[in-house]
C-alpha cells in the first residue's frame, strides 16, 4: 500500500471577508483552526462588504424577511454550537450591521496590515468578538482601540493604524481590495480564493463550504475542530 506523504508546502487560502457579517466570523475561526491542520498560508484580504453588494447588485440575506428570521431565531444559534463559536444575535448587533456599519473598520484592517500584518488575525478575531459576543460598538475610533489593545498591540502601533485609516492611499487600498474580490466573483463575505495543486484559483463562498475546500486542496474535512477554538 502506497502511503500519501503530505505536502510540505504551504497551501494557500486567500480570505476575503468583512466583519459585519455573522458568517464570517464562523467561518473566520474555522479556517484558523485549519491552519496548521492543513498547513496552510492564509492571507487575510479585508474588504467592505457594502461594495461587494454594489458591485454584484446583491443584498443581505437578512433583509428577507422570513430568511433573516430564520436566520437570527434558527440557524446562526445553531451553528454557533456546532461551531463552538461564541456568536449570540440580538437587536443590538443587527442595529449596528445594518445602521452603524463597518466602513470605519475595514479601514482600521486594512491599515493595519500595511503596518503589522501578522496582527490582522488577532484584530479580527477581537472585533468578532466585540460585535458578536460583547455587542458593542466597532467603529468608533475608542472601540478600535480596546480591540487592538485586547490582541495584544502596542499603543503606537495602533495610534499609527487609526491615523492611517483616513489617509487617502488606505481608503483607496481597501476599495481597490473590495473590487478585486468581485472580479474574483465575490458576492458576499466570507470569500475563500482556494489555491489548488495544479495551480487553479477556485472561489468558494461561504462559513458551510470547508468539506469542498478540503476537496479541492486534496485534504480531509474532519469538522469544526471545536478543541482548537480561540475564546
Amino acid at each position: 500500500t502506497l502511503l500519501i506523504q503530505p505536502s510540505k508546502m504551504s497551501r494557500r487560502i486567500d480570505f476575503y471577508y468583512d466583519i459585519v457579517s455573522p458568517y464570517t466570523y464562523l467561518g473566520f475561526e474555522v479556517l484558523c483552526r485549519h491552519r496548521s491542520v492543513w498547513n496552510l498560508a492564509i492571507h487575510f484580504r479585508p474588504f467592505f462588504l457594502g461594495g461587494i453588494m454594489k458591485g454584484a447588485n446583491n443584498r443581505p440575506p437578512a433583509t428577507v424577511p422570513l430568511k433573516g428570521e430564520h436566520m437570527m431565531q434558527c440557524d446562526l444559534p445553531r451553528l454557533a454550537k456546532h461551531y463552538s463559536v461564541p456568536l449570540v444575535m440580538n437587536d443590538r448587533v443587527v442595529e449596528i450591521m445594518f445602521n452603524t456599519g463597518t466602513l470605519s473598520t475595514m479601514r482600521f484592517l486594512t491599515a493595519l496590515q500595511q503596518k503589522q500584518p501578522d496582527a490582522v488575525e488577532p484584530v479580527s478575531r477581537q472585533l468578532f468578538y466585540r460585535l458578536f459576543s460583547s455587542h458593542q460598538d466597532v467603529a468608533q475610533p475608542d472601540s478600535l482601540r480596546a480591540a487592538a489593545e485586547a490582541a495584544g498591540l502596542s499603543a503606537d502601533v495602533t495610534a499609527a493604524a487609526l491615523t492611517d485609516m483616513l489617509s487617502d492611499e488606505v481608503k483607496s487600498r481597501l476599495k481597490s481590495v473590495t473590487d478585486e474580490a468581485v472580479k474574483l466573483g465575490a458576492f458576499g463575505s466570507p470569500t475563500f480564493i482556494v489555491h489548488t495543486e495544479d495551480g487553479r484559483q477556485e472561489m468558494v463562498f461561504g462559513s458551510d463550504r470547508f468539506h469542498i475546500i478540503g476537496d479541492l486542496l486534496g485534504v480531509e474535512y474532519k469538522g469544526p475542530l471545536k478543541q482548537l477554538a480561540k475564546l
